[in-house]
């Protein structure tokens, strides 16, 4: 069940995160940190969802699921070559985007779970591949907009785009001359500055939601074309809480 690699690393990481948890789990009522232990025996009728992640090239280490759930499928997107014991199910990166750069694969499988799963799975869990996943998140999904059919994460630091893109022209994310370029025209749009901002490492997708495929569509797009904005501002998303990095679910580690 345990990759080799990782496992005792994994015994103490867990140990601490738990302790270091605890007190705001206790606190935090109305938190999903709170939310009571899942049962494991799920009814055979429930809803199918797929957990994803997608690492190329050696941006990330790969850590596997702890849990094997019902109806809950763990799936990874990867050119590497993966320990059998696994509880990812692997697959290649589709050969429609294999001309793309390994940062644009990762994107387009990010932003189109719809194509990707609709006809397998009901609800889509998407993770950075730097998140090791220690329990069930699958009731993330509950927090779901479903008018938008998304569930997001605010963002730990900053509220707004303009500030965000700031600070990606500062630590050279991106391409600085359509970052500006895309600021000016959220600027003569009229986005204004207390937008919210939300973060991307865990997205969770309605599948069968027309609104959250026409969005995610947007945002590749607004992403090829008009910059490399990674945070996402929008209104009407399910809120997950703010800093998903003090999740006891898992363990959000830094890239490579």
């Amino acid at each position: 069940m345990f990759n080799n690699i990782y496992f005792p690393a994994l015994i103490v990481e867990y140990t601490i995160s738990v302790i270091k948890r605890l007190k705001h789990k206790i606190q935090s009522k109305d938190s999903y940190t709170n939310f009571s232990i899942t049962n494991l025996y799920r009814m055979n009728n429930e809803k199918k969802t797929v957990v994803y992640t997608c690492v190329t090239g050696n941006y990330d280490f790969i850590s596997s699921p702890l849990l094997k759930l019902p109806n809950t499928d763990y799936v990874l997107f990867t050119d590497k070559i993966i320990n059998k014991k696994s509880n990812w199910i692997i697959r290649d990166i589709p050969d429609f985007i294999k001309e793309f750069s390994k940062q644009d694969q990762n994107r387009y499988i990010k932003m189109h779970p719809h194509e990707l799963f609709l006809e397998e799975y009901d609800y889509s869990i998407y993770v950075d591949g730097k998140i090791h996943i220690l329990g069930d998140i699958v009731p993330l999904t509950n927090h779901i907009n479903r008018n938008t059919g998304l569930a997001l994460f605010k963002h730990g630091f900053r509220d707004n785009v303009y500030d965000e893109a700031e600070v990606l022209i500062k630590a050279n994310k991106g391409n600085t001359k359509k970052i500006k370029s895309q600021i000016e025209s959220y600027r003569e749009e009229g986005l204004p500055e207390n937008s919210g901002l939300f973060e991307m490492a865990v997205i969770v997708t309605e599948l069968s939601n027309s609104f959250s495929r026409k969005l995610l569509d947007s945002w590749w797009e607004e992403y090829i074309y008009r910059g490399s904005m990674r945070a996402l501002s929008l209104n009407d998303i399910g809120d997950l809480g703010v800093n998903y990095g003090d999740n006891p679910k898992w363990i959000a580690k830094a890239h490579k």
